[in-house]
């Protein structure tokens, strides 16, 4: 038979469970966005804490942190942490900012000693864009199809220790079946281990460590697309776009002839067409896949170009496309490219 809790015990994990909203956000503004916790409830006042909060309809607030078990002050200051995240969130859409002028408060009013350790961010559902800042604590994980690595971002510090503390926030975007796991683990724990477990099961990793994780999913998408402004920014995207090809069941050869194309065209546009921006972007259409490229530049057409002069790397994409079209729409060029699935 199990130790019976003391009320103290008790009354800490109702403090704790009353701060925060619910373990799964059900908002039907997240669609097939999945933001979720497994949350590690303390003995003692004090301990972990999360809050997540809709910014506009499209950008959703995160936050995942620890406060030192030691008493009443612990609480105190993760109820103004928590407070203050919301009450200032609306002022500001960075979250480096916003935990600026957090910790700037908790400095200033809160018992002294009492660190906050934080992770906290915004992401944007539309296209998957995340800025975040760690404020103490363990370095997120990145888990993909392809596998999960801890993603090493600068640790600023925690809130609430130095007052005037600038915290730099780090921005990636998060690709197709792509999950952010923001973890607080009550002792040590090796990165290349948390990364590996954590990907098995985000419930036993809490169980087995102590510690709770916040996962924010992104979904399958039917469409992907990337604005480019240099040919410079082309590597920029093939890994992200990887990642989504693979996650669409394409085969090798398909994702391979799909990417020369689009990094054929691209490259036209800004080397012929003297583009200011190239956008890229892929759909899922029935039976075929669509690459479109629409670019700013001068009047050019890569099929007429392809038919009548020798441009090899143009010759190429007219071979190994099923379909391909071009359209001057306005003021921008339009080529559309199907391929079989």
């Amino acid at each position: 038979m199990g130790q019976a809790s003391s009320p103290g015990r008790i009354e800490a994990r109702e403090l704790q469970l009353a701060l925060v909203p619910r373990s799964v956000c059900s908002d039907p503004r997240l669609g097939r966005w999945i933001l979720s916790t497994e949350f590690y409830t303390a003995d003692v006042t004090g301990g972990d804490f999360y809050d997540y909060f809709f910014v506009d309809d499209h950008c959703v607030l995160f936050a995942l942190g620890r406060v030192p078990p030691s008493g009443v002050s612990a609480s105190i200051c993760l109820i103004q942490t928590l407070t203050l995240l919301r009450a200032w969130s609306p002022l500001c859409s960075s979250p480096g900012r916003l935990l600026e002028m957090v910790n700037q408060s908790l400095c200033e009013n809160h018992l002294a000693g009492t660190p906050v350790h934080l992770g906290c961010g915004t992401v944007d559902l539309r296209t998957g864009e995340v800025h975040l800042v760690r404020a103490g604590g363990e370095a997120p994980v990145f888990a993909s199809p392809t596998g999960a690595s801890n993603l090493m971002f600068r640790d600023e510090g925690p809130l609430g220790v130095q007052k005037d503390r600038r915290y730099r926030e780090e921005e990636f975007t998060l690709c197709p079946l792509g999950q952010l796991l923001m973890l607080s683990v009550a002792s040590g724990l090796s990165a290349q281990k948390s990364a590996a477990e954590i990907e098995e099961n985000a419930a036993a990793f809490r169980q087995a460590h102590h510690c709770s994780v916040l996962t924010l999913a992104r979904p399958l998408d039917q469409v992907q697309s990337f604005t480019l402004h240099s040919p410079a920014e082309l590597p920029q995207v093939h890994q992200a776009l990887s990642d989504c090809l693979k996650a669409w069941s394409l085969s090798a050869e398909l994702q391979h002839d799909l990417m020369l194309i689009a990094e054929e065209l691209a490259a036209n546009a800004f080397r012929h067409g003297k583009a200011g921006s190239v956008r890229l972007g892929w759909h899922l259409l029935g039976d075929f896949v669509e690459l479109s490229v629409r670019d700013d530049g001068q009047p050019f057409d890569p099929l007429e170009v392809a038919l009548s002069t020798q441009v090899l790397g143009l010759h190429l994409v007219h071979n190994i496309a099923d379909q391909l079209t071009y359209r001057r729409q306005g003021e921008d060029n339009v080529v559309s490219v199907r391929r079989r699935r």
